[in-house]
């Protein structure tokens, strides 16, 4: 498992308490994290995937001093200084190694147990400064503000400029609020749906030897059979489908917040098992389920 996703997975989807606002744990972004070697290609199925090494990042005992860590730290003091709550990832990540040790000793696999505070929002930080002699320096900073549970973007500032007399700090701290009343914005906008919809979870349905626009189930077409299953279990109904194919239908599911997402996975389970479907649910990450029908 991801090293990063060990540390703050947790049983449950809950609700982050902190006077109705989101919590935010903010990370480098994969573009800084390529650029700098902090992690590795991963290929499966032939497919080639980035996974990122946020341990080997932080230590590195000049992170402190790099402009990304500057990133960081002023983007979450501007957002703490709105009231939002933002989680440390270095210390998120430093409590791994206890619970590695303790599982090791009792063969437990703590991750499965604990019940961590899951951040509602990850801020992905990228900085890069380009330095010239003879002209202006350039930076670029981007922040992109994704839903930690299906990855979907909430909001972004992507903004170029040259380096002025303030330096990077004040060049950094001025680009960030200039444009954070639009971008927290966003972000409290996201999270009052959750509050008053319920938590919104990714649902991918896959099918082995079936096809969802041609084939029936119960008298009705297979993917309205399955849109209508889903409508069935979430909250007041919210349920929209995000992606058609003949062999793939994901969708975006809302459920009542404190409701475990394989609790969800076992009603999917029965239903389908009751009309002799047979299916295999699969918790990915946080907030997604995969399900694989026909065998």
């Amino acid at each position: 498992m991801n090293r990063i996703k060990s540390t703050i997975i947790a049983g449950f989807i809950g609700i982050s308490a902190m006077a109705q606002m989101p919590t935010i744990i903010l990370f480098p972004s994969e573009a800084w994290m390529k650029e700098h070697g902090y992690g590795e290609n991963v290929v499966t199925n032939g497919r080639s995937r980035w996974n990122s090494d946020y341990q080997k990042a932080f230590d590195n005992e000049n992170i402190d001093r790099t402009e990304i860590s500057t990133a960081l730290s002023t983007t979450s003091a501007t957002l703490h200084s709105i009231g939002f709550k933002c989680e440390d990832l270095k210390q998120s990540l430093g409590g791994l190694d206890e619970d590695a040790a303790l599982a090791d000793e009792f063969g437990v696999d703590l991750d499965d147990n604990a019940e961590r505070v899951i951040p509602d929002i990850k801020v992905e930080v990228n900085w890069k400064l380009e330095r010239k002699v003879l002209a202006s320096s350039q930076y670029s900073v981007q922040l992109i503000a994704k839903d930690y549970y299906t990855n979907d973007v909430i909001a972004a500032i992507d903004e170029p400029g040259n380096l002025s007399a303030e330096g990077l700090k004040g060049d950094l701290r001025r680009v960030i609020e200039s444009h954070m009343a639009d971008f927290s914005d966003k972000l409290k906008e996201s999270f009052e749906k959750t509050l008053k919809y319920g938590r919104e979870v990714k649902v991918t349905i896959f099918a082995r030897d079936m096809d969802f626009n041609a084939d029936q189930l119960q008298g009705q077409t297979m993917k309205f059979y399955f849109r209508d299953v889903l409508k069935g279990i979430a909250k007041n109904g919210v349920s929209n489908n995000k992606r058609d194919t003949s062999r793939m239908q994901e969708y975006r599911v809302r459920i009542e917040n404190g409701s475990k997402l394989e609790d969800i996975g076992e009603i999917l389970q029965n239903k389908f098992s009751s009309v002799g479907v047979h299916i295999d649910v699969k918790k990915v990450g946080v907030g997604s389920l995969a399900i694989i029908v026909g065998r």
